[in-house]
C-alpha cells in the first residue's frame, strides 16, 4: 500500500459489525460505518439502542461476534486483550459518562493518568497537560482532587487527559449529560476545538440534538445505524 493510499484509509471502520449479551440480550448490528482522520461524527438514538455499546467496541473495551472494527489502523477484533489495551493508551482519547477520575490523584495527575498507568515516559506531557489546563480554565486547579471540582470542572480534567496523548481519535460518551446548557456548550467547544488542534477525529455520543450543528456528520440509530 503506498502512503498515499494509506492515508486516504478511514481511521474508524466497522463493517457488519454484531454483538450480543447473551443468546436472549442485547444485539447490536450496524451494516457500515466510516470516519476519517479530522472529522467530528455525533452519535445519537433511544436509550437502550447500542450507542455506548457502539463506542466500547470502538474503543476494544467489547469486542465483535462477527464483523470489523478497526481504528488507528488497527483490527480490534483481531487482537489480544493487552494489544487493545495498548492501542486504547497509544491512539485513542476517551471521555466516559462516569469520567473516571481518580480521587486519589490530584487534577494534574489526573490529566497524566495515561503516562501513569502503562504509556513510556514523555518529557513534552507535563507541559502538555499544563497547557490543556490553562486552555480549559484548570491553570488554578492542577493541585486540587476531584472532590474538591465542580461537574464541570471535573468534566474538563476528562477532556485534558483524552486529548494530552495527542490521541488519533477521541471517543466521547455524553461528555455533557449533567451539564447546564452554558458548561454544556463550553466543554463541546473545548473538545472539539483542542481536537481539531491535533488532528484527531472525533466520535462522540449525544443526546443533544442541539449540539449536531457543531458535527460534520450525524450516525443516527434511529435511521437504522445509517449516517443522516
Amino acid at each position: 500500500m503506498t502512503e498515499r493510499s494509506a492515508a486516504s484509509e478511514p481511521i474508524v471502520q466497522v463493517r457488519t459489525l454484531a454483538f450480543g449479551y447473551g443468546a436472549e440480550g442485547f444485539r447490536l448490528e450496524v451494516d457500515g460505518l466510516e470516519v476519517r482522520a479530522g472529522e467530528r461524527v455525533a452519535v445519537v438514538g433511544p436509550s437502550g439502542s447500542g450507542k455506548t455499546t457502539l463506542l466500547h467496541l470502538l474503543a476494544g473495551i467489547l469486542t465483535p461476534e462477527s464483523g470489523r472494527v478497526a481504528v488507528a489502523g488497527v483490527d480490534l477484533g483481531a487482537s489480544t486483550d493487552a494489544q487493545r489495551r495498548r492501542h486504547r493508551l497509544e491512539k485513542l482519547g476517551l471521555v466516559f459518562q462516569e469520567l473516571e477520575l481518580l480521587d486519589h490523584l490530584d487534577v494534574r495527575e489526573n490529566i497524566l493518568l495515561p503516562y501513569l498507568i502503562g504509556l513510556p515516559a514523555d518529557p513534552r506531557a507535563p507541559a502538555r497537560a499544563v497547557e490543556l489546563a490553562e486552555r480549559t480554565g484548570l491553570a488554578g486547579l492542577l493541585r486540587r482532587h476531584p472532590r474538591d471540582l465542580s461537574q464541570g470542572e471535573r468534566q474538563r480534567v476528562a477532556v485534558c487527559r483524552a486529548l494530552v496523548t495527542e490521541p488519533s481519535v477521541v471517543l466521547a460518551d455524553e461528555p455533557t449529560g449533567n451539564l447546564d446548557p452554558s458548561t454544556t456548550a463550553r466543554v463541546v467547544d473545548l473538545l472539539l476545538g483542542q481536537a481539531s488542534a491535533i488532528g484527531a477525529a472525533v466520535v462522540m455520543v449525544t443526546h443533544d440534538h442541539g449540539l449536531l450543528s457543531r458535527f460534520e456528520r450525524t450516525f443516527d440509530f434511529d435511521a437504522g445505524g445509517r449516517f443522516r
